[in-house]
């Protein structure tokens, strides 16, 4: 859950001051809906600010909607992963209403961030549109992968925090034009519409938000599935990438507007075409998984910048693989895996193993990044990290080939093939759980 401010309220007299017992001690509302108010709150045990959704009194006792807001924890619970807000508790306040514990989100929401923008005049480039698609897709990969569709997509539902974080829940605006920056990360929330596909019966009900729900989310029984969540987020890139709000009455198909406003003209039109697709009223004819809508949208903005290596979809192991153009020169590849796990692979080696030339970290927190000085052309090579106390870090690379920033998660490596000669740096910025950052780098020769 995330600090919106601009929303925020004092606490009337019948709003609670704590939950469980005491431990979480609310500071502010952060907001309230229709279902559920949201709390910023300070958890004593554990010395951290954390949000606390708790369904309103009027929804506690209907059995379904009551039903809905535990499923949402569960499936939040199950989750687990970096890019969908965890859930830390679920509990009942002593007059039986239940409420969940979640990370806060510390510099608000998507949505936040898209009007400071836009306050600061700042139109994105396709670098930082490749960004958000990226992260965009990251997350909705995880739901897919276990067959989960979010069915509310948009601005408000993806938060954007840095791990450690302020106990206050303070944030300073954004003022370097990204729309994220180093060592934030993009995480899915408000999962309470969410539908495991695996328990589908087949019947469903409308829900969602216009503008970014796709047409068939209106259709009682209509069959509901992943595609939904690509419709979604084709609106959400398209505002991204425009700064206008999507149409609710917009209706796409086979490329043609069909009815309400044509995507505005600042979306240029490769990545016009890419999104007309994924916002088709046909499921048939969109993107049929999240991996092939980032493959398009990621080509067609790699086109409008030739010397960008294009980034190929999330892989749901946590690996990703990046194809690149060296600049000046011919096409060449590069094959970039990160793997969740502890440990190396003993099925690659890393020869000519060495430290990290460059080490810059706070007194007390470190990261110590290993791996080989020296590559060989299309041969696989591993860099091994020892950050003991961080939460989250950010892979860069500089050299002839730089694809965009990637996210490091603790227990990862970082493991590449060239297939292109030259010097690169290998950079990893990490964070501990205090908001600390800590760096180091590794400069090798890929030679044949």
């Amino acid at each position: 859950m995330s600090d919106t401010t601009a929303w925020q309220s004092p606490l009337s007299p019948g709003e609670p001051r704590s939950f469980g017992g005491g431990r979480y001690v609310v500071q502010r509302r952060l907001g309230a809906g229709n279902f559920a108010a949201v709390y910023l709150a300070h958890d004593d045990r554990l010395a951290v600010p954390v949000a606390v959704k708790l369904l309103s009194d009027r929804w506690s006792w209907e059995p379904e909607v009551r039903g809905r807001f535990v499923q949402e924890a569960r499936l939040l619970r199950s989750l687990n992963d970096a890019r969908v807000v965890q859930i830390r508790d679920i509990a009942e306040t002593e007059d039986g209403r239940p409420y969940l514990v979640m990370d806060f989100a510390t510099e608000g929401t998507l949505e936040q961030r898209m009007i400071e923008l836009a306050q600061q005049e700042v139109r994105l480039g396709p670098d930082q549109l490749r960004v958000a698609a990226h992260a965009i897709a990251n997350a909705l990969g995880v739901l897919h992968e276990r067959r989960i569709a979010h069915r509310d997509v948009k601005p408000s539902n993806m938060l954007i925090t840095r791990a450690g974080g302020t106990t206050t829940g303070q944030r300073a605006a954004s003022t370097d034009g990204s729309i994220l920056r180093p060592g934030e990360r993009l995480m899915l929330g408000d999962l309470g519409l969410a539908k495991d596909l695996a328990f589908d019966s087949g019947v469903t009900v409308g829900v969602g938000t216009a503008g970014y729900m796709a047409p068939e989310q209106t259709l009682p029984g209509a069959k509901i599935d992943t595609r939904t969540d690509i419709f979604a987020a084709s609106a959400l890139l398209a505002q991204i990438a425009s700064g206008e709000a999507p149409d609710p009455v917009r209706r796409v198909s086979s490329g043609t507007i069909e009815h309400g406003r044509p995507l505005p003209a600042s979306i240029p039109p490769p990545l016009r075409q890419a999104l007309l697709r994924g916002l088709d009223t046909n499921p048939d004819r969109r993107q049929q998984t999240i991996e092939q809508w980032l493959a398009e949208v990621d080509g067609a903005l790699v086109a409008l910048v030739p010397d960008q290596p294009p980034s190929p979809p999330p892989n749901r192991a946590r690996r990703f693989a990046v194809i690149g153009a060296v600049v000046l020169v011919a096409l060449a590849a590069i094959g970039l895996l990160v793997r969740a796990g502890t440990g190396s692979p003993s099925t690659i080696t890393t020869p000519t193993s060495a430290t990290s030339s460059v080490d810059t970290q706070p007194s007390g927190f470190a990261v110590d990044l290993t791996g080989p000085t020296k590559v060989k052309l299309g041969t696989p090579a591993i860099w091994n990290v020892d950050a003991p106390d961080a939460v989250s870090g950010i892979w860069e690379l500089n050299g002839p080939v730089q694809p965009i920033p990637n996210t490091w998660t603790p227990g990862s490596w970082f493991e590449g093939t060239w297939n292109v000669q030259g010097t690169i740096t290998l950079t990893l910025t990490v964070v501990d759980a205090e908001g600390n950052e800590a760096s180091d780098s590794v400069t090798f020769v890929v030679e044949s």
